[in-house]
């Protein structure tokens, strides 16, 4: 039936696949952003096919379908409802009701469905929702049922056999795979991603407004380049554009709100070989740190460098350009290894990136693509990551995470005696006594909550100070420049 149904109608240029995972407190941005969808119109030879988990139980889960042929049967001023696909049913002809977003298995029917309805030339897939990187396992949350994705569970999803038997069928693959979430745009999940047959990744290194993509604009031009050279936009121009709208459509929330974003397109067949220098310089790097003078410029290259979600990731090229420049400075590094292997690593970046950008002044020095790199703690979920099933992982990741455990163990400070109390044997002593008990367990958990919200005070002030180090910048950036400015351009676009 899917392959009569693709021999029916001419192939488009361009699928746009949009999964919203709303069952959580975006719900209302989503239907905003599918109602920017259906405000763009037509774009010939494009379509684009949305499917909506919306917030609420027993609310159903939503396909849309935006076409050249819905368009033209249309009635004038259509509502939402009208590109609303009714046909959408589960394996026993019933309606779909309630869906888990943060199945893998959802998440792969859908595309299924998108491929076989509209085969193309070229895909876009968009994951619209909440993400927290690599780390908490927290991508497309959703709250009914409490699930989300892990990244080795969407590289699952890329890489099912059904789909990859449609893509098979239409002759594509997923040009480009956009992560409409806070902390994607990192080194381990583009690492994930090349096993799945993706060509280009787009995403955050840092937060995401909650309002998320702008879908108007990027679909705008698109079709403006359209109807301007006759032509669609290769899947490098369309990464191009979609870094460019997002970072423009933020400037202005810099200025008046103080939002800092970024956003970065990464070309993953340029990726192949970081894994193999991420993987020398951990070692360089666990070598070098046994000497204190050594240790001390990699702490200070770890303090400046530019950080994301609360100081856990760091930007990759930042991180080694710092240090590279700590350790000339210092005349350290004698046999150059390690400085030989900090530039492998920041050329290998910068040369996987198709174009980055930001706007606001937090994230200032932000070069596309951060790693998982925490002051005091390495969680189990990064270190089962570095251990499971991913052959392609440890490759990478067994010298970096050698290089984090040994780090933060050389690094740690011990505890000041008046902090000796609160540790996470004793986070029990936190949970409220009952009115009844004695005055000395109520004693003993205020003066364990003053502790706990003293630390927790030092460490958010801490962070405070070293935003406040940055530079007031409100304008935006592009790396490289945009094609029609020049150096001296860029460098007025950022305003002190």
């Amino acid at each position: 039936m899917a392959k009569d149904k693709q021999n029916e109608r001419p192939q488009d240029k361009w699928t746009f696949m949009v999964y919203f995972a709303g069952d959580n407190n975006l719900s209302e941005e989503m239907v905003l952003a599918l109602e920017q969808i259906k405000a763009t119109g037509m774009i010939p030879d494009v379509s684009v096919l949305a499917q909506f988990d919306p917030s609420g139980l027993g609310i159903a889960t939503q396909r849309y379908l935006f076409s050249k042929e819905r368009w033209e049967a249309a009635p004038e001023d259509p509502d939402l409802e009208y590109f609303r696909v009714e046909e959408v049913r589960d394996l026993e002809g019933k309606e779909r009701g309630e869906m888990n977003s943060g199945s893998p298995e959802a998440l792969s029917e859908f595309i299924t469905w998108a491929v076989e309805s509209r085969p193309a030339k070229h895909y876009a897939l968009v994951l619209s929702g909440h993400g927290s990187g690599i780390t908490e396992n927290y991508l497309l949350r959703d709250d009914n049922p409490v699930d989300s994705l892990t990244i080795p569970e969407l590289r699952e999803a890329l890489t099912a056999d059904e789909l990859q038997k449609a893509l098979k069928r239409a002759r594509g693959r997923i040009d480009i795979l956009g992560l409409d979430a806070c902390f994607m745009s990192m080194f381990e999940v583009c690492s994930e991603m090349l096993k799945a047959r993706v060509r280009i990744l787009i995403g955050a290194e840092g937060y995401e407004p909650e309002f998320g993509w702008p879908y108007h604009r990027i679909l705008e031009a698109s079709r403006n380049r359209y109807e301007r050279t006759g032509e669609h936009q290769s899947p490098e121009q369309l990464a191009r554009t979609i870094v460019k709208e997002y970072v423009d459509y933020y400037c202005d929330f810099g200025r008046s709100a103080g939002r800092s974003v970024d956003l970065a397109a990464i070309k993953l067949s340029e990726l192949k070989t970081l894994p193999k220098a991420v993987e020398s310089l951990g070692e360089a790097l666990s070598e070098a740190i046994s000497d204190e003078r050594l240790r001390d410029q990699v702490l200070l290259a770890h303090w400046w460098a530019q950080t994301f979600k609360y100081d856990q990731y760091v930007d990759l090229a930042d991180f080694c350009n710092k240090l590279r420049k700590q350790l000339e400075a210092q005349k350290l590094d004698w046999d150059g290894v390690l400085q030989e292997r900090l530039g492998a690593v920041s050329t290998g970046v910068m040369k996987s990136v198709i174009q980055s950008g930001f706007s606001g002044f937090a994230y200032q020095y932000s070069h596309g693509l951060s790693i998982y790199f925490p002051w005091a703690v390495v969680t189990d979920d990064y270190s089962e990551l570095v251990h499971g099933e991913s052959r392609r992982a440890s490759r990478w990741a067994k010298g970096w995470l050698g290089f984090l455990n040994k780090y933060v163990k050389e690094t740690r400070r011990d505890l000041v005696p008046e902090l000796s109390a609160y540790t996470g044997e004793d986070v029990r002593e936190l949970e409220s006594p009952d009115p009844g008990d004695p005055p000395e367990k109520w004693d003993r958990y205020r003066r364990n909550r003053y502790r706990r919200n003293r630390y927790r005070r030092n460490r958010a002030g801490a962070r405070e100070r070293r935003v406040k180090n940055l530079a007031p910048a409100f304008g935006k950036v592009f790396c490289p420049p945009l094609p029609s400015r020049t150096v001296e351009a860029r460098e007025k676009a950022v305003l002190h």
